[in-house]
């Protein structure tokens, strides 16, 4: 298995000359300024990239280990506990591992710090329905991600508190990230969604789900509205 963190990519990348862009369909592609190139400049996939002499990796590795996940295989763990609609306990390889949900985000169901400086954006907005609307949340993320189940996962980073940012998969093969907010429980956090396609497919997901009045979008609409808000607002 392969890790990487987010730093040291893109130490990599500057090393190697080489530059994240993204093509007309929104694909994540790496570029170069000199070497073997396609018409649109962009290097190949199985080129071979070479630092100080020696060779490190392909661009087809080195692009999974940017844009996809830090691991390149998806790892299995069992689920110990869901803390909340966005933050799962698992055990993998004998160890503990505490994911964050990757790309979305849940109302907090804690006054915690984060809860306040959630609720300090909507006046309008009473605490508890806040706090509901986490608490159902993490009910949503405990039924859909049950105590005992086996499940995969990938890291595709740390957050500054050392958890695992993570892809989820349901027992049933279903991506937690993008069903939490389909079904109507959780919100994109676009300020770490770099990839614009993937930005598209979460933006029209979280439209659909609000037009629909799915989950908490029927339940708490308020809660919800405030913590879109808040993420569009943070990536300014």
């Amino acid at each position: 298995m392969v890790r990487i963190s987010i730093n040291s990519a893109k130490r990599l990348l500057k090393s190697l000359n080489l530059t994240k862009s993204y093509d007309k369909k929104g694909k994540a592609v790496l570029k170069k300024s000199s070497g073997k190139k396609d018409k649109n400049n962009t290097l190949k996939t199985s080129e071979t990239l070479k630092h100080k002499g020696k060779n490190v990796f392909t661009i087809g590795l080195l692009a999974v280990i940017l844009f996809g996940q830090t691991s390149l295989y998806a790892v299995y763990g069992v689920v110990v506990k869901a803390t909340d609609g966005d933050t799962i306990a698992l055990r993998s390889g004998g160890k503990k591992v505490v994911c964050r949900v990757a790309y979305i985000d849940t109302p907090e169901k804690r006054k915690n710090r984060k809860y306040k400086r959630d609720i300090s954006r909507c006046a309008y907005l009473a605490r508890e329905e806040m706090v509901k609307a986490g608490k159902l949340a993490t009910e949503y993320a405990k039924k859909q991600l049950p105590r005992g189940s086996k499940i995969k996962f990938f890291t595709v980073d740390k957050d500054r508190y050392g958890r695992a940012i993570c892809k989820i998969y349901t027992p049933k093969g279903e991506l937690y990230n993008y069903k939490a907010v389909a079904d109507g429980y959780a919100v994109p956090y676009y300020r770490y969604i770099t990839n614009r396609h993937k930005r598209t497919r979460f933006d029209s997901t979280v439209t659909r789900a609000k037009r629909e009045k799915l989950g908490l979008w029927k339940v708490t609409p308020r809660a919800m509205e405030c913590l879109l808000n808040d993420r569009k607002r943070d990536e300014l």
